[in-house]
Formats: structure tokens, C-alpha cells, sequence
């Protein structure tokens, strides 16, 4: 985010020479020049926020695929599950709905 902050300074620097020769430190005009560099740095910290993101989730998918991704493999029998919690859809001609079971 090191250009946006770059654009924002740029648009800062351009502010305060507009209002040191207005000489009434009420601000400057929103001019079409000082509103492009804004925009500018608007945009290059909203494309580094979404890098950000996008960095992230590939690191998160390499790590699971990397937990994933075994030597050696295995085997998942049901009798090794301990599911507290089961959830099973009941479909009729007369009938739809749910049955959980729990224990604990």
C-alpha cells in the first residue's frame, strides 16, 4: 500500500499549496486534478486490501491441501467415528422433514 500512500501525500502536498496561496486556510476547491490523484489512491488501496485477501485465502487453501496431502494413507471406518450429533432427511410421497440424534 506503499503507492497509495504515495497518491494520498501527493494529494495532501497539492491541498495545502492551494490553500497556502488562497491565504484563508478555508481549503481548496475539489478540482478535477486533485479529485484524479484521490481516485488514484483510492483505487490502489482498495486493489491492496483485495491482494491481501487473495494472498491469504492461497495460503490458507496451501495449507490444507498440504495437510491433505499424506505419505501414507488411511482409512476411515464408521465404527472409528464418534459423531455426537447425526443428521438424516426424511423424503415421503406424504412427508418431508429431518431427524436429528444426538448424544453425548
Amino acid at each position: 500500500m506503499g503507492s497509495s500512500s504515495n497518491s494520498y501525500k501527493d494529494y495532501d502536498a497539492k491541498v495545502a499549496a492551494c490553500n497556502a496561496q488562497s491565504g484563508n486556510n478555508m481549503g481548496c476547491a475539489q478540482s478535477a486534478d486533485l479529485r484524479s490523484i484521490r481516485d488514484s489512491g483510492d483505487t490502489k488501496k482498495t486493489t491492496g486490501f483485495v491482494l491481501y485477501g487473495v494472498a491469504g485465502a492461497a495460503i490458507a487453501t496451501g495449507a490444507v491441501l498440504w495437510i491433505i496431502n499424506r505419505p501414507e494413507s488411511y482409512e476411515v471406518r464408521p465404527e472409528d467415528l464418534n459423531n455426537p450429533v447425526t443428521f438424516a432427511p426424511i423424503v415421503s410421497p406424504t412427508f418431508a422433514g429431518a431427524s436429528v440424534t444426538g448424544s453425548f
